[in-house]
C-alpha cells in the first residue's frame, strides 16, 4: 500500500494506493470546501519556536505573533548552495585626523555583524519547516478515518508505512521502528532541476520530520522506507490511454516547470513507458507572481504607495501585502478583472498579468522546445499532452501551450485542468500526489541514466570523461557497472566530481578529493544513477589494481555517516582520514560569495568584491561558467572570522584554486 507525498511550493498534498491499484487523496485539513481540503498550505510560523503553527493556520495566527517568523515558498531554497548568514565585517575609514608620530592621516576600523542574505531564510528554518510540513501530512490527526482504515493484521495503512503497531499518533520520543513490509513504500516527488544540494536537504527534512524515529538510525530508515521520483513520471500513472503514442507531461507548480517527454507502448496485456527525455526551468509560480507585483508597481505609484506602507508595517499586513498579487492572479484565472481590496479597491485586469508575464511563457515554450528536441521529436510527433500543477489553471499558460500543440483539439489528447471547476481543480492540485502513490503498480517502467553523467577532474586542462550515457540501462551495484579512466600524476592530490547535464550542467553528487598513491597513473570511476537510489553513487579506485580510493554511496552509509553528511551540508566525500570541508566550484561564482582559495600551499578566505573579465576588461556580478581563467577576481579576505576590507587579494585563479567557502 504505498504513499505518495508531493511538498509542493504552494501546497502539499499525500495520497495512497489500495492494493488493487485505486488511488485516493486524503483529507489532510477540515473546513475548506472541495478541492481544498486534499492540500496543505506549505507554510509554517515560527519554524523553530516551541509551538510552530503548520499549513493554512499559520496565516490565521501571524496577527496575534507579528514577530515570529512565517516560512513561505521553502521548496525553491533546498537547491540553493547558500541560505541567509551572518558574518562580521571591518571597513577601514580615514578619520580626517593627523597623526603627528607616523606623520599620516588617522584611519578608524569599524567592525559590525552584517546578515550575509543569500536568502531570507537560514538551512535549518528550511529544512525544519519541511519536515513539519512532512509530519503534517503523514499524522495529521485530521485525516478522513472513514477513507483510510484499510487494515491489515490491526494496523491502518498511515501505521503500516511508519512502522507502528497503533492507530495512534505517538509522541516522536517514543516512536519506534517496526519493519516494514516490502510494498509499504513513501514515494516522494521532486522537481527535475532538484541537484544534490535539495536532495540532502530533502533526506535531513524527512529524517526532521519525526515519522522515521530518532536520528541517526532514522536517516537509514528513509533511505530503506523512501523513494524519490521526479514528479513528472510519476504523473503517466494517472493517464488513460488507448492507443500506443508519446506523451509530454507539463507539471507546472508553484516554483518549477517540470517535464516529462514519454514513449508509451500497449501491447495488449499492459503498457511500456520509456523515458525519452527530461526538462524544466527553476522557477514558476512564484515568479509569475513577481512579474505581476512588478509590473503594476512600476506602472502605478499610488498602488507603490500603498504597497509600501503595507510592507512597513511588518507581520500579518506584510504578508497579507506579498500575497495579495497571489491571489490575484488565482482570480484573474476565472475572471477578466478583479478588486485588490486591499490596496484601496485596485482594479487590475487579466490583460495586465499577461503583459507582465509574457516573457516568462517565453522561456516555458522554449523549455518545451528543448525537451522535445533532446527527445528527437517535434510538436506534431506528440499524441498527448498532460497538465498539471496550480499554475497550469492560468488561461495563458494554457493558450501557449494549446498553441504550440495545435493538432491536439480534443480535451483527451490535451488533458488540462478548468479553472472554477472543483473536481478538475482537485485532480491538477494533487496529481502529483496520486501518480507517486500509483507509480509502484508501474511495473513497465524502463529506468534508464535520464541525462549523460560525465567524470570532471579539475586542473589546466581540466579532464572530463562521459562515464554513463543518456539512456544507458539502469545498474544498482556500483561493482557491476563499467568504469571509465583517468591520467593522474602520483603522489598528487585531485579532486574527482561527477556532473549531469539533466536540464543544467552541474554536479550531481558528493566531491571526492583524494591523494593519488605513489605508482598509481590512472584511476577507474564507476558510477550508479539507479532510479532506486536517493542520489547517484560513485566509486574512486586505482586502475589496475582494484585499490578502492573514496566511495560515494548512501546506502552503503551507516546512520551515523549519513547524519554526519546531510548535517554538515558540504559537499564533500565522507572518507575517514581526509575530505573537503566545503566545495570546490558547483555553480559560477558570484559578487558577494564566500569562498576559500588555494595560495603557498594553504588555503585563504574571504568575500568577493568584484570580477573582471579579462578579454572585455569589464566588470561582471557573476562568471559565465565554472572556468575562473578568463577573470581576475578581488576578494576581501577574513581573518579569524572577520573580513578586512582593507586587506584585497587579487585572484588569478584556476580550477581546483578556489571553492565555496
Amino acid at each position: 500500500m504505498p504513499f505518495g507525498v508531493d511538498l509542493g511550493t504552494t501546497n502539499s498534498s499525500v495520497a495512497w494506493a489500495d492494493p488493487n491499484g485505486a488511488v485516493y487523496s486524503l483529507k489532510v485539513r477540515r473546513g475548506p470546501k472541495e478541492p481544498f481540503d486534499a492540500v496543505e498550505r506549505s507554510l509554517v510560523l515560527d519554524p523553530l519556536g516551541d509551538l510552530p503553527i503548520v499549513g493554512h493556520l499559520a496565516e490565521g495566527a501571524i496577527s496575534s505573533n507579528p514577530d515570529a517568523l512565517l516560512v513561505a515558498s521553502f521548496k525553491r531554497r533546498f537547491d540553493k548552495a547558500r541560505l541567509r548568514q551572518q558574518r562580521y565585517e571591518f571597513t577601514t575609514t580615514a578619520t580626517g585626523e593627523y597623526d603627528p608620530v607616523n606623520q599620516c592621516i588617522k584611519f578608524r576600523d569599524t567592525m559590525q555583524r552584517v546578515p550575509v542574505f543569500y536568502d531570507e531564510y537560514s538551512l535549518d528554518e528550511v529544512t525544519k519547516t519541511a519536515g513539519l510540513v512532512f509530519e503534517r501530512l503523514l499524522t495529521s490527526t485530521e485525516i478522513d478515518p472513514d477513507l483510510i482504515t484499510v487494515t491489515s493484521g490491526g494496523r491502518s495503512v498511515l501505521s503500516r508505512l511508519l512502522g507502528r503497531r497503533s492507530e495512534t499518533v505517538v509522541p516522536n520520543e517514543s516512536r519506534a521502528a517496526v519493519a516494514a513490509e516490502p510494498d509499504e513504500r513513501l514515494y516522494v516527488g521532486m522537481p527535475v532541476s532538484f541537484g544534490p544540494v535539495a536532495r540532502r536537504r530533502l533526506l535531513g527534512a524527512l529524517v526532521s520530520s519525526g515519522c522515521f524515529g530518532e536520528p541517526p538510525n532514522a536517516y537509514s530508515r528513509v533511505l530503506d522506507r523512501c523513494r524519490l521520483l521526479y514528479e513528472p513520471l510519476a504523473l503517466i500513472s494517472n493517464l488513460t490511454l488507448l492507443e500506443s503514442q508519446r506523451v509530454l507531461v507539463v507539471d507546472y507548480g508553484g516554483g518549477t516547470l517540470d517535464l516529462a517527454l514519454l514513449d508509451v507502448e500497449l501491447d495488449g496485456v499492459g503498457r511500456r513507458v520509456r523515458e525519452l527525455a527530461l526538462g524544466g526551468l527553476a522557477s514558476a509560480g512564484d515568479r509569475l507572481d513577481e512579474l505581476f507585483r512588478e509590473h503594476l508597481l512600476e506602472a502605478r505609484p499610488g498602488l507603490r504607495r500603498s504597497y509600501e506602507q503595507q510592507i512597513a508595517a511588518g507581520g500579518e499586513d506584510r504578508y497579507a501585502a506579498m500575497s495579495a498579487f497571489a491571489r490575484a492572479k488565482v482570480e484573474l484565472s476565472t475572471s477578466g478583472s478583479t478588486v485588490m481590496r486591499l490596496f484601496g479597491d485596485e482594479q487590475v485586469q487579466r490583460s495586465d498579468f499577461e503583459r507582465a508575464t509574457k516573457d516568462e511563457l517565453d522561456l516555458v515554450i522554449r523549455a518545451v522546445s528543448d525537451t522535445l528536441n533532446r527527445g528527437g521529436l517535434t510538436a506534431s510527433d506528440i499524441g498527448t499532452v498532460l497538465l498539471t500543477g496550480g499554475s497550469s489553471l492560468i488561461p495563458s499558460v494554457q493558450d501557449r501551450l494549446r498553441a504550440t500543440f495545435p493538432h491536439l483539439s480534443d480535451d483527451l489528447a490535451f488533458d488540462a485542468g478548468t479553472p472554477g471547476d472543483v473536481e478538475s481543480e482537485r485532480r491538477t492540485l494533487t496529481g502529483v500526489s496520486r501518480g507517486l502513490a500509483r507509480f509502484g503498480f508501474l511495473e513497465s517502467f524502463e529506468a534508464s541514466a535520464p541525462c549523460t553523467f560525465s567524470v570532471v577532474v579539475p586542473g589546466d586542462p581540466p579532464i572530463r570523461r562521459v562515464v554513463l550515457a543518456r539512456g544507458s540501462a539502469d545498474v544498482f551495484e556500483l561493482d557491476e557497472v563499467t568504469p571509465v579512466t583517468i591520467p593522474v600524476t602520483p603522489g598528487t592530490r585531485r579532486s574527482v566530481v561527477v556532473y549531469s547535464d539533466l536540464v543544467r550542467d552541474t554536479y550531481c553528487g558528493a566531491i571526492a578529493d583524494i591523494r593519488v598513491p605513489d605508482g598509481a597513473r590512472e584511476l577507474e570511476v564507476g558510477l550508479s544513477a539507479s532510479r532506486m537510489r536517493f542520489a547517484p553513487a560513485f566509486v574512486v579506485r586505482v586502475a589496475g589494481t582494484g585499490g578502492e580510493l573514496g566511495r560515494f554511496d548512501l546506502d552503503g552509509m551507516s546512520g551515523e555517516e549519513l547524519e554526519h553528511w546531510v548535517e554538515g551540508d558540504a559537499e564533500w566525500l565522507p572518507l575517514e582520514h581526509e575530505h573537503l570541508e566545503s566545495a570546490f566550484i558547483t555553480r559560477p561564482l558570484e559578487v558577494g560569495d564566500f569562498v576559500e582559495w588555494h595560495v603557498n600551499g594553504a588555503y585563504r578566505r574571504g568575500k568577493i568584491l568584484n570580477i573582471r573579465e579579462i578579454a572585455t576588461a569589464t566588470h561582471v556580478n557573476c562568471m559565465d561558467g565554472f572556468d575562473p581563467r578568463p577573470y581576475v577576481i578581488h576578494a576581501a579576505r577574513e581573518e579569524r572570522g572577520v573580513v578586512r576590507f582593507g586587506n584585497v587579494t587579487p585572484g588569478n585563479w584556476r580550477i581546483g584554486d578556489v571553492r565555496l567557502a
